[in-house]
Formats: structure tokens, C-alpha cells, sequence
């Protein structure tokens, strides 16, 4: 399991955990559970994914349109803390992800390539 330590507020920031999480499992893991710490308004966010079955795709993943359409994650548990909520939640992954990370590997070095 990952935990996150930071008080998470933008739903890009969840998009950047989830971002991490891609890279750090290994290519055999089919899910990766996560814990993160949230303000107020993260929580409302999602609990609007708890009431649509838990599984939401709207997380924005910044310079990824890639893994916007392909992670799922799925929150599992909530617990009210003193001043911030702490969720945990499932990374789903897909069997071909070491195609996609080496896929962003190539668009990532092309992108930085200076041009001739």
C-alpha cells in the first residue's frame, strides 16, 4: 500500500498521485491500493464518485491524456481525521501498461528533442 503524507486539495493533485502510482507499480500488479489525506473540498468530490458505484475517470491527470482514459480508481474506505479526511482507494491497471509507459517515454523524449 502507498500513503501519501500531503493534504491533497485539487483534483489535479489526485491526478498526480494517481500518475505516480502508474509508474511506481510493477507491470504484474493489477491494482495498487493508495491512502491520501484530503481538505473539504477533495471530500465532496469524491463522494460524488462514491454515489456513481465508486468508480470515477474525471481525475485530471496533467500532460496525460493517455492515462485520463485509462486509469480507474476506486475509492474504499473514508475516515474523518482531525482536520482532514483520509481516503483509501484502489489504482486499477490495465495488463498492457509497460506498452503505455514506454509509449510516454517515447512522447516525453520526443516532446524535449530540440528541433533541427
Amino acid at each position: 500500500m502507498i500513503v501519501k503524507c500531503k493534504i491533497l486539495t485539487t483534483k489535479e493533485e489526485l491526478g498526480i498521485i494517481a500518475k505516480e502510482v502508474f509508474y511506481e507499480v510493477k507491470d504484474e500488479d493489477c491494482y495498487k491500493p493508495v491512502v491520501i489525506k484530503v481538505d473539504e473540498g477533495l471530500k465532496n468530490f469524491l463522494e460524488e464518485i462514491e454515489m456513481r458505484d465508486e468508480i470515477d475517470k474525471q481525475f485530471i491527470i496533467p500532460g496525460s491524456s493517455i492515462l485520463n482514459n485509462l486509469l480507474v480508481v476506486r475509492v474504499e474506505d473514508i475516515k474523518d481525521k482531525e482536520g482532514y479526511y483520509e481516503y483509501e482507494f484502489l489504482v486499477q491497471l490495465f495488463a498492457e501498461k509497460y506498452l503505455v509507459k514506454d509509449l510516454m517515454d517515447l512522447k516525453e523524449k520526443a516532446k524535449n528533442k530540440p528541433k533541427a
